[in-house]
């Protein structure tokens, strides 16, 4: 057993867990060689229950069925499964990023057909070092500055602490051989030219530069993480209404909290920002009202709440003597017929119920959103209203009223739950039998 295998023995330990069924992407280069003979001399002592070796053709250079086969080559020497997946690129896109992206959907479909627990890449502290400095390059905070992680989901970098000479190192004593990409000296891509021309510059200044920027990408993972959790804390509380915020418990919070909570908000909207983005929408909070668009998607601070687009429900048919969910408020309106000498007087403080003569009652009952222009005849006053005026009046947010329910009978609006009953169909002595309708739940925004 190598040395320089055993000693990677407790950083493997941490990452993999006994019992791993492990995917090792393979593309026959010196990285990935390293680690599928490392992994396979550790294979018993790690506990590991199965690897496969998997190599990705992308079909851009003739070479790299030659290549793969170095990589198979060494399975076969470590009795290893080896399989060759090739995949297909679009013309006319980024290559190199279309690549990555099929690389990786390739692997997490042979994982899932495989029922693999990780997959794991090759990637090295040089890799890192360069990853940190072109994120730096193009601009980056500190989750970009951090550079790869260790883990991501099930994918595991298990050589990111060890230096690319290292491995090589390795290589040469055990004899195995490896392959050279040739586009790995074009200095036409960012990274080779960073590998070739500033690495070097930095490792003048310090021959440790490489192992450094590790460690340095390891702390400020760990300060990324501690930050996002604390700022994940400060969301839960500022939460309100359909994942709207509290502005006033955002803007107390240090510029640090602030922002990495923007980002968890939007990413919860499923919306892809920028950077002048959050500063936009930093202003925003700061002044207290107002209004932005990012990606196409209204955001708008009313009511004291920082409100993200409009959700949408349907209209919907409500049959009498059941009950019907309105997702967007998480509550349901259920309806039952009774004989109206067992009428209980209706909760009229905020209008939670609702009871009406059922023979007056036109039968087709719906609940769905407000219309422009509709109009409502109030219970006990005289004339109509328009909702829009009522919401207004109520001081109901905007982002609200499309969501707000409103039960109809035959297109004709005979209650807004939680504000207005209309007159139609009011009991009377004459009344025999009854309809009776509930908010079941709470109504998340006070009128």
């Amino acid at each position: 057993m190598s040395d320089f295998a055993q000693s990677q023995l407790p950083h493997l330990k941490a990452l993999i867990p006994a019992g791993s069924r492990l995917v090792v992407g393979c593309s026959g280069g010196s990285d990935s060689q390293a680690l599928l003979d490392i992994l396979a001399r550790l294979k018993d002592e790690l506990g590991i229950e199965t690897i496969w070796a998997v190599g990705i053709d992308h079909g851009l250079r003739p070479e790299a069925p030659q290549e793969l086969s170095l990589a198979a080559a060494l399975a076969k020497t470590h009795h290893i499964d080896f399989h060759q997946v090739q995949i297909t690129l679009d013309k006319g896109e980024n290559l190199l990023a279309q690549a990555r992206e099929k690389r990786y959907a390739a692997f997490e479909n042979f994982a899932q057909e495989h029922h693999a627990t990780a997959i794991l890449v090759a990637h090295t502290a040089t890799d890192q070092a360069e990853t940190m400095l072109m994120h730096l390059a193009r601009g980056t905070g500190l989750r970009g500055l951090g550079g790869m992680l260790p883990v991501n989901g099930n994918i595991l970098r298990p050589l990111l602490h060890l230096e690319r000479h290292a491995l090589m190192d390795y290589l040469q004593a055990q004899n195995i051989s490896y392959a050279s990409d040739p586009s790995n000296a074009s200095l036409e891509r960012t990274r080779t030219n960073l590998r070739h021309q500033a690495l070097p510059l930095f490792k003048e200044l310090n021959p440790q530069f490489e192992s450094h920027m590790a460690k340095l990408a390891t702390r400020l993972q760990a300060d990324e993480l501690f930050l996002d959790n604390l700022a994940s804390e400060h969301l839960t509380r500022a939460k309100s209404v359909l994942n709207s915020l509290q502005v006033e418990l955002i803007r107390v919070l240090e510029s640090p909290l602030r922002f990495r909570l923007y980002q968890l908000w939007l990413k919860e909207h499923e919306m892809h920002y920028t950077s002048d983005n959050l500063h936009e929408l930093d202003s925003l909070i700061q002044a207290g009202r107002g209004a932005l668009s990012i990606a196409g998607q209204d955001v708008s601070i009313e009511r004291g709440h920082l409100w993200c687009g409009q959700m949408q429900f349907a209209e919907r048919t409500l049959k009498i003597g059941s009950s019907l969910a309105l997702a967007p408020f998480g509550i349901a309106i259920q309806s039952t017929l009774l004989p109206a000498q067992k009428h209980a007087h209706a909760r009229t403080d905020a209008c939670l119920e609702a009871v009406f003569d059922a023979e007056r009652l036109p039968k087709d009952v719906s609940v769905g959103p407000w219309r422009q222009g509709e109009k409502l005849e109030p219970f006990g006053l005289g004339g109509h209203i328009k909702v829009g005026d009522l919401f207004t009046n109520l001081k109901i947010p905007k982002p609200l009223r499309a969501l707000w329910p409103i039960v109809r009978a035959n297109d004709q609006i005979i209650w807004i739950p939680g504000l207005k009953r209309a007159s139609i169909a009011p009991i009377t002595p004459k009344t025999l039998n009854l309809l009776k309708m509930q908010v079941i739940g709470e109504i998340p925004w006070q009128a």
